[in-house]
């Protein structure tokens, strides 16, 4: 009988405790077979709860970090990320720069041109500085093409006035200074 029990209490403690799994199936391309066509490869993932899963797919906001952060601490949060591919001309002359910022009262979109391996996804991120610099950071990641494009991406914070802090002055991409935009607002700001 205490065997029995011992069982029982085993299975209610422990057969929850498993079931309180999750699974995410990826499918990744591998190789390329000899007409050109991708060959994939499906993997299933178990997650023990549920913040392991944590996937980040395609161009996306990296979610919680320093720089995360260092943004609420100045009243934003990156929201969105818009990947866009570039209008025309040659990849080679692009210069990687901010072309345009649209601020609202609760918004802020920052439009920016770079470029990288035409197969990747980007990865994307910023911080605000102590001088009210605005950095935009992006890790381009996935399959290398033997190829180079230009992208265009878009920023989307949301923001929020609870702090005293001044609205940013400038945007550039990561720490270029070539990038650098400064944002010019009415005398009323």
């Amino acid at each position: 009988m205490k065997t029995f029990c011992t069982l029982i209490c085993f299975l209610l403690f422990v057969l929850p405790a498993e079931a309180q799994q999750d699974s995410v199936f990826l499918k990744y391309p591998v190789d390329i077979d000899s007409l050109g066509k991708a060959i994939y490869s499906v993997d299933t993932i178990l997650f023990r709860a549920y913040h392991d899963g944590d996937i980040l797919i395609g161009t996306t906001v990296i979610p919680g970090t320093n720089n995360s952060m260092n943004l609420m601490n100045h009243g934003y949060r990156l929201h969105n990320i818009r990947l866009m591919p570039c209008d025309g001309g040659d990849v080679f002359e692009v210069v990687s720069r901010v072309n345009a910022v649209r601020e609202t009262d609760s918004t802020l979109e920052v439009d920016v041109t770079i470029t990288d391996n035409c197969c990747f996804n980007f990865l994307c991120d910023a911080r605000i500085d102590e001088i009210n610099v605005m950095h935009l950071f992006y890790t381009g990641y996935g399959m290398n093409c033997s190829c180079f494009c230009c992208f265009g991406l878009t920023y989307v914070f949301e923001r929020w006035n609870f702090t005293n802090d001044p609205l940013i002055d400038a945007v550039m991409i990561a720490d270029d200074k070539k990038s650098l935009y400064n944002i010019s607002r009415d005398a009323k700001d």
